[in-house]
């Protein structure tokens, strides 16, 4: 469990939804660069768009805790690595050590 340092949120978040959050984001950034089948095929099969495509765990951070995730799609873009900054659900203050 995660808490917020915003004083006037202190919201306590979950691991699995602040990576959700992550990957989310992560997403609509990168959905463009996949076919329009691909997409259909996606929303049809999963619950999430982004599953067997990124996936993503929180590393610790020098000042904040930031989620890697990783690029599972076949082609130059499988095993890339992006840091996306941990922030809280509600205020989307990053989430400071």
């Amino acid at each position: 469990m995660y808490i917020c340092d915003n004083k006037d949120c202190g919201l306590w978040l979950h691991e699995e939804c602040v990576i959700k959050a992550a990957l989310t984001e992560t997403w609509e950034k990168v959905k463009h660069e996949i076919s329009n089948n691909e997409v259909k095929a996606t929303s049809k099969k999963q619950k999430e768009p982004y599953e067997g495509k990124l996936s993503g765990k929180i590393r610790d951070g020098v000042t904040e805790f930031q989620v890697e995730v990783t690029d599972l799609r076949h082609g130059d873009q499988k095993g890339t690595n992006t840091t996306v900054p941990a922030s809280c659900l509600k205020c989307h203050a990053k989430l400071l050590r």
